[in-house]
């Protein structure tokens, strides 16, 4: 038995390191000048009906929407959720005069499963993708990116139980990150930009 999950474990990392290992958090983004005096007013998170939820557990499942750092539930709702909490982080300290609003489309949010997290090591990427518009209160467009990356490494293994004892949750990751993404992309903050190559799907 030990080793036939030996056996399926060691199919399953050949599985994933078959598929692309070149990971990013890449965008333009825009400068501090130009924003400096805006505030953010209406904030929208459109997670499309169209993209596909997986919730089976295998090592490289597909579908747009694969998530399991909460409980079974409403995915859509939950990654919906994650990005309006990294968007009030990432845009807090902007009190400008001007009301801007804010829309994000996700496109891609693509963690890793359970059985991944439990049984692979230094394996694993949260793939996010998503666009952004910015409007002004008559709702012109002022300013837009489509396709923001912000892959971030996922844990698995011992890594895992590791960042959970922290407190590091797969959640407060992500959050953590996407703030710190959305806050550089109006100019401010720290650059998250990065390149990684990591065996993940």
């Amino acid at each position: 038995m030990i080793r036939r999950r030996f056996l399926v474990a060691a199919a399953s990392m050949a599985v994933l390191a078959g598929c692309a290992t070149n990971w990013s958090t890449n965008y333009g983004g825009l400068n501090a000048s130009d924003t400096r005096n805006w505030r953010i007013g209406t904030v929208t998170v459109n997670v499309p009906d169209t993209l596909t939820v997986n919730e089976s557990d295998s090592y490289s499942p597909d579908g747009d929407i694969v998530w399991r750092g909460e409980p079974a539930g409403d995915r859509r709702a939950q990654v919906q959720d994650i990005f309006e909490e990294s968007i009030k982080r990432g845009t807090r300290t902007m009190r400008g005069g001007q009301t801007v609003n804010l829309n994000v489309e996700v496109k891609k949010f693509h963690g890793i499963s359970d059985i991944a997290r439990k049984n692979l090591s230094v394996s694993g990427v949260h793939n996010i993708t998503f666009d952004i518009t910015i409007t002004n209160r008559s709702g012109a467009v002022i300013a837009q990116e489509a396709d923001v990356k912000a892959d971030l490494i996922a844990y698995s293994g011992q890594d895992a139980i590791d960042a959970e004892a922290q407190g590091q949750t797969q959640r407060v990751r992500i959050v953590n990150h996407l703030s710190g993404v959305f806050k550089n992309w109006f100019g401010h903050g720290t650059d998250m930009r990065k390149t990684f190559a990591r065996m993940g799907r």
